[in-house]
């Protein structure tokens, strides 16, 4: 099979070989009822009196996904009685505390376990076997609220080993609380095909097909809503992979997230504001949005090997090479003003929101930002690399590329033009990833925009403006929607940074951690899997934005680790929505970010050192690591300076010279002097606090003791190596006394604001090299209040006075 077609299913490549199509001669599909698409309208059975009686049926059926004049695949289907099979299986929809009779009659020729026709509130929820031709009856209570499903396979089958004539054996069953209305939201149901088999028992994923409810795209359902309209989707995840589920144009609110058994609705401050979120096989969701803005919009999954062009059929079907060149190559001449269109399948739907009478889209002077789509080789070459450039200046050359693309930086509330040049040699479209923006802008080819004036794709050599005023600040993403496999591993994503207005952009402060995918297929991130060392300011408060634009990986989890063990954060955004302040709690630094996702963290850490943004599988397995070097806060100059000076008396303050720290930790001069004192700040690496003034005769021996510390010399030795040095004569020493005021104290007890000192221990030295007792008559013993001879003998012979000992 060819390397890359797993990764439309990456989750179960080569764990499949023992899942095997049942036994029997199976009828000519010509002989087969045909299965009916369900949209999840009709509830069935007979509901009376608290009570619904529904007879299912379980049998083969022709699926005719790509429409009735496609060849139709065979699955099992489950039906409403006697009547035609219907993919998804009929919906159960009651009222709660409902009684359940449900009659299965399993006519295929393999024995079946249905799961799911049971109370949820059991401590384990009952199934139901059938064997070839037998029927059962489930009876039991809709005993709890929520969205949940049905499903059927062959005993021991789990639903990740779910691709074949099993696979569509599902249905939804919705329980409604008191007082609901069914009509008010619409169900979905998300299920993938694998229509046949290698010579070695594995999926042939080049006949993958996934589809909502029944089909995939562009055969889905079209929905249209009317600007205003309250909009509620319930979800249901019956296929193997998981599915991050993206909404152009607008956020939605996740109200409940469930399974098989249970759904937790949850309270209102809970629920969260997405453009993506993701949902694991097995997984339900109920969800709310409302169209503020007219024009043709998509929802669909955004692990992109599940909207790649659909497989063909029958005796037009290609061989697994055939269409991995297919999807691979894309489509860069096929009907290029449909591509979203004809080049595009699988999990979608397309939605239009019909606009007011009247309506017009503003026209406003708009800040000019010029984006440029670049490639680096020639026409059809295997190796050819995109990228984007954002124009600086002059235009940039026409062969140079970015990986990834600029992260551009937006401002709230502003009007904003990005003129979007395409200098590739192949057609391309932008999506701004998460932005609430006007339709024709969106990117979507042959489907944004408004009717009968759809968005275009970009031509080579042809230009188009986008037009956006952000009404957030926030987090988002960039990247083609034309050719989407092709095009973004070979380097079109970046990331896109909105701002309040008047705000800087600090990258010292703000760091992007991009996840894309490598022209080999591989999640990178930052376009590199080469890192330099990120470097923070203890106690700062830094901005982590996470993102996932990746093709694969729906998984992908960042850990910010120090010793081995995952710190603090604390959350901000999600998806570029900030989050209600009650979620803004200090959390364990481990965040699962899935594609189509971007999270938004405050990063102050308080211990200086070293830590990891480690970026892990969903398996645990370490994908990558960007070093975290955490530096000790630097005060600002002014304040190093008032500090320094502490020890002074008064009258030799303002002519002394002052070394200090830069904000990298580099120490410096920050003042010159003219009275002949040198004053040394506060190490910010070092927690207690410590000030010291020195005659600048002893600047080379302080000098070389700095330097040899910082060259990793213990500090044991460090007298060893300059007494040598003295005794050599290459380390000069004062020829007369020199004076020494030190200022000391515990750590916290500086106030940089006020430039107090609390608990301060003052100390005077004068160094006297090589002085002994006889030759000063100061005693050498330490002694309250009074002088005393440190180090006699010495290079580094001093006398101290401790005032307060």
């Amino acid at each position: 099979m060819p390397r890359h077609l797993p990764a439309l299913f990456p989750f179960l490549a080569g764990a499949l070989a023992m899942t095997t199509l049942p036994s029997g001669a199976a009828p000519p599909r010509s002989a087969l009822a045909v299965a009916n698409r369900n949209d999840n309208r009709e509830a069935a059975g007979d509901l009376r009196d608290g009570r619904l009686d529904v007879a299912l049926r379980i049998a083969p059926a022709a699926w005719h996904l790509l429409g009735t004049d496609q060849p139709p695949g065979q699955v099992l289907a489950f039906s409403e009685g006697t009547g035609s099979p219907s993919i998804p299986g009929p919906l159960l929809r009651v009222p709660l505390g409902t009684t359940m009779r449900v009659r299965v009659s399993n006519s295929s020729d393999q024995p079946l376990v249905v799961r799911g026709l049971s109370s949820r509130r059991a401590a384990a929820m009952d199934s139901l076997p059938l064997g070839p031709g037998e029927t059962g009856t489930a009876e039991f209570t809709a005993d709890a609220a929520g969205t949940f499903y049905y499903w059927a396979s062959a005993p021991g089958q789990a639903m990740p080993a779910w691709l074949f004539e099993n696979s569509q054996l599902y249905g939804a069953f919705i329980v409604d609380p008191p007082g609901a209305d069914p009509a008010r939201d619409r169900v979905f149901m998300i299920g993938i095909w694998v229509d046949g088999k290698l010579s070695n028992g594995e999926p042939d994923f080049s006949r993958a097909f996934a589809v909502i409810n029944g089909r995939p795209w562009p055969h889905t359902e079209r929905l249209e809503y009317q600007m205003g309209d309250s909009v509620r989707w319930r979800w249901i995840n019956v296929s193997e992979a998981p599915h991050p589920m993206h909404l152009h144009g607008f956020y939605y609110r996740v109200e409940a997230r469930g399974d098989l058994q249970r759904d937790t609705t949850y309270w209102t401050a809970e629920q969260r504001m997405v453009v993506t979120e993701k949902l694991e096989p097995g997984a339900t969701m109920a969800m709310a949005w409302s169209p503020d803005r007219p024009g043709g919009w998509v929802f669909h999954c955004h692990l992109n090997w599940h909207v790649v062009s659909n497989p063909r059929m029958g005796e037009a079907a290609l061989s697994a090479e055939e269409r991995e060149h297919e999807i691979l190559a894309g489509h860069p001449a096929h009907q290029p003003e449909r591509h979203v269109e004809t080049g595009m399948g699988g999990l979608m739907m397309g939605l239009y929101v019909h606009p007011p009478a009247g309506y017009r889209s503003s026209i406003q002077p708009r800040e000019v930002h010029q984006l440029y789509v670049q490639a680096d080789s020639a026409p059809g070459s295997e190796a050819m690399r995109f990228g984007y450039v954002l124009r600086q200046g002059a235009e940039p050359a026409r062969d140079s590329v970015q990986l990834p693309g600029p992260t551009i930086v937006l401002r709230k509330d502003q009007p904003t033009s990005i003129w979007v040049h395409n200098r590739s040699p192949e057609p391309t479209q932008v999506h701004w990833h998460g932005l609430e923006l006007d339709s024709p802008f969106d990117g979507v080819v042959g489907v944004g925009g408004m009717a009968g004036r759809p968005t275009p794709p970009i031509m080579p050599g042809d230009s188009f403006e986008v037009r956006v005023t952000p009404p957030r600040a926030g987090s988002f993403m960039y990247h083609t929607h034309v050719n989407d496999i092709r095009q973004m591993s070979r380097g079109l994503w970046g990331a896109l940074v909105v701002l309040e207005p008047g705000a800087a952009w600090d990258p010292a402060k703000d760091h992007v951690f991009m996840i894309g995918e490598s022209i080999e297929f591989e999640p990178i991130l930052n376009g590199t899997a080469r890192h330099d060392t990120v470097r923070l300011e203890a106690e700062a408060s830094h901005r982590f934005r996470l993102m996932n634009i990746a093709m694969g990986g729906p998984n992908l989890e960042f850990w910010l680790v120090g010793k081995g063990a995952p710190v603090l954060w604390t959350p901000l955004a999600k998806d570029g929505h900030d989050l209600p302040g009650w979620q803004r709690r200090p959390a364990r630094a481990t965040q699962t970010v899935s594609i189509g996702e971007t999270f938004d963290f405050d990063v102050t850490l308080e211990r200086p050192g070293g830590y990891t943004l480690e970026v892990r599988r969903g398996n645990g397995s370490l994908l990558t690591g960007v070093p975290v070097q955490v530096q000790a806060k630097v005060p600002t100059a002014a304040q190093q300076i008032a500090a320094a000076l502490l020890p002074l008396p008064a009258q030799m303050r303002d002519s002394a010279a002052v070394l200090g720290y830069s904000r990298a930790g580099e120490l410096g001069e920050l003042r010159q002097g003219s009275n002949g004192m040198i004053c040394l700040a506060d190490d910010p690496k070092i927690p207690a606090f410590h000030v010291a003034c020195y005659h600048a005769s002893m600047e080379p021996f302080m000098a070389r003791g700095r330097a040899l510390r910082k060259s990793g010399v213990a500090d044991s030795l460090v007298d060893t190596v300059r007494y040598k040095e003295v005794g050599e004569g290459t380390l000069k020493m004062p020829e007369h006394p020199a004076s020494l005021f030190s200022l000391s104290a515990p750590a916290g007890s500086w106030n940089p604001e006020t430039n107090e000192v609390t608990a301060g221990r003052p100390l005077y030295v004068v160094y006297i090299p090589g002085a002994t007792e006889a030759s000063t008559g100061i005693p050498t013993t330490p002694q309250v209040g009074t002088p005393w001879l440190m180090f006699p003998g010495t290079p580094k012979a001093h006398i101290m006075f401790i005032p307060r000992m």
